[in-house]
């Protein structure tokens, strides 16, 4: 039964290290998604500049240093 015991220890040293790890991944996820959504909100807001019939290149100018946000 030792050998039995000493593994199921094991298995659950395991288990606990692998919920560190998903919650760990699951942060880095929503962090991705935040990010994701930030950029595109901000291909939108571009694409728009750039697609306006009335757009000039001064326009789309402020409009993207308005915007842009160097990454973290």
């Amino acid at each position: 039964m030792q050998p039995l015991r000493a593994r199921l220890l094991e298995l659950e040293r395991e288990m606990v290290e692998s919920r560190t790890e998903l919650v760990s991944a699951q942060r880095t996820i929503a962090q991705l998604s935040a990010r994701v959504y930030e950029l595109q909100a901000l291909v939108e807001r571009w694409r728009e500049a750039v697609n306006d019939p009335e757009a000039t290149l001064r326009k789309v100018r402020v409009i993207v240093s308005r915007s842009y946000r160097p990454p973290p």
